[in-house]
């Protein structure tokens, strides 16, 4: 297992998969940070919801 790990680390591959990977996290985050600045926040939203029971007297 460790002559895998080795392996990975000095090959230039290895570096590529790792580029990629901090960019894709990059792109969700940015992507994350745009929806919490255009959609509502979600207590707004459960403000406006209304029960969907009647109270009913007992």
């Amino acid at each position: 297992m460790a002559r895998v790990i080795e392996r990975f680390w000095d090959d230039e591959m290895g570096s590529a998969v790792v580029d990629r990977a901090i960019l894709a996290a990059g792109i969700f985050m940015l992507g994350s940070a745009l929806a919490a600045a255009v959609l509502p926040a979600p207590a707004d939203l459960a403000a406006q919801d209304q029960p969907a029971t009647l109270a009913q007297d007992v």
